[in-house]
């Protein structure tokens, strides 16, 4: 029981779930892990999309790049939540420093059994 709960990923609220999944999706890039936080039938296309921009940065110029979540603002209604978000991805630069680009996003929640994401749309 104890490890079962150390070991399944916190879906309590839409915006943890996000923060949890830009980690594992982006960073990690661990598509076993992510499914534990999408729903059953996600549209995600438009990370799908995002992730290979990066990889594409990553190997043309031999770089790391990471992702994290801010500026969270949830909508829930019931079983279902909207998140707007920006999504901040980290570009090593050659002088050592760190250029970071800012990209609206729009995420799209359900709670079922835990909340998950089930679409994402980039706005900006």
């Amino acid at each position: 029981m104890f490890y079962n709960k150390a070991a399944e990923p916190d879906r309590g609220s839409p915006t943890v779930t996000l923060v949890q999944y830009v980690d594992v999706r982006f960073n990690s890039r661990d598509a076993i892990r992510a499914s534990d936080f999408e729903c059953s039938s996600p549209n995600l296309k438009a990370i799908d999309q995002a992730l290979d921009e990066i990889r594409a940065l990553e190997a043309k110029y031999s770089i790391a790049i990471t992702v994290s979540a801010s500026d969270l603002a949830p909508s829930v209604s019931g079983e279902s939540a909207d998140v707007k978000a920006t999504l901040n991805v980290a570009i090593p630069e050659n002088n050592g420093a760190t250029s970071v680009q800012l990209q609206k996003w729009s995420f799209h929640f359900v709670d079922a059994r835990g909340w998950r994401i089930c679409g994402a749309q980039r706005l900006s």
